[in-house]
């Protein structure tokens, strides 16, 4: 069952999943090219270009995640869920194989994220104190990338067609927390919560640390 259910869920998302890793594929040499392009720089082009599209890696993690879990909803709604519900199996059992196919296919831009990093780094010399971290990078894309559709999974799951509604809502209710605690001078409580949220181990850690392709 959940190989009939994993292989609709890629015919319906391929399109998406393909645009996704091409454009996570050039990001390393968009930063190669962005930093210079030069190919003895002791690795500063690529690291000085990743420094500024490292937002937008965990910008795609999240936005891509998002329309990853948002599609194939919005397909069985358009038919009324006619497919889940003629399916043997639970409508709780069901979603939990849906998440797991969904969270499968986030791997394949992972691995087109390394393949482009591998490919970047091997346009430049590196001096020996300084490494690649193709993998690392792609790695924690992946768990970017898993975070955001766990997310979005679950609000849409939850709030149906009102999902995108909800997300507004709760977008909007953080930003009037943040600006209200900055307006009445407790600046401190708003410190707090940024750190317990995006700093590690916040469940959103992963996405404000440093996003490098080439350290020490």
């Amino acid at each position: 069952m959940f190989r009939t259910i994993l292989r609709t869920h890629w015919m319906w998302t391929r399109t998406l999943v393909a645009g996704i890793s091409l454009v996570v594929f050039l990001m390393p040499a968009a930063a190669w090219r962005l930093g210079g392009g030069r190919t003895i720089l002791v690795g500063r082009s690529v690291a000085d270009g990743m420094q500024a599209l490292g937002p937008m890696l965990a910008f795609l993690a999240l936005l891509g995640a998002f329309v990853l879990a948002v599609y194939p909803w919005t397909v069985d709604a358009e038919t009324k869920h006619v497919y889940p519900l003629s399916l043997p199996i639970t409508w709780t059992r069901y979603v939990g194989m849906r998440f797991l196919a969904g969270a499968l296919t986030l791997v394949v831009p992972a691995v087109a994220l390394y393949l482009g990093g591998r490919l970047a780094v091997s346009m430049i010399v590196l001096p020996p104190l300084l490494h690649s971290y193709a993998g690392a990078l792609a790695v924690r894309w992946l768990l970017a990338a898993f975070v955001a559709y766990s997310m979005s999974f679950a609000l849409q799951y939850l709030a149906g067609r009102r999902a995108t509604v909800v997300a507004l809502l709760i977008v909007l209710g953080i930003v009037g927390l943040f600006a209200g605690l900055e307006l009445a001078g407790a600046r401190d409580v708003g410190d707090a919560i940024g750190r317990f949220l995006f700093e590690f181990p916040g469940p959103l850690g992963v996405f404000s640390e440093r996003w490098v392709l080439i350290d020490v």
